[in-house]
């Protein structure tokens, strides 16, 4: 299992001198309302296109998707895979709305 990472430790990363990835694991419709940035590549399509994430194998990369589940079972995926520093971020975009921008607009 992925380690997690809350919403307010994700958002002081992003601010850094040296930000994590971030992978997007919605499908297309719900990254259409609302999203934070980063790779979006659909939960069903990650196995598929890991060529677009190897680059990035030794980088860190946090997980997101609206509750925080399907991202964990990406992150875990990734993590099996070698990917060195992969993170969950916990609560997903609803932790998000509710801790850093309350705007988002989150279905």
């Amino acid at each position: 299992m992925a380690p997690e990472i809350s919403c307010k430790e994700t958002y002081e990363m992003l601010k850094s001198e040296r930000p994590p990835i971030l992978l997007d694991v919605r499908e297309p419709i719900e990254r259409h309302s609302a999203h934070i940035g980063g790779i979006h590549i659909p939960m069903g399509e990650v196995a598929a296109k890991l060529d677009l994430l190897e680059a990035h194998k030794n980088d860190t990369i946090i997980v997101y998707c609206r509750s925080g589940k399907r991202s964990m079972g990406i992150a875990s995926f990734l993590q099996s895979l070698g990917f060195t520093s992969v993170y969950n971020m916990k609560g997903g975009l609803l932790d998000w709305r509710r801790e850093i921008d309350v705007t988002l607009s989150v279905d």
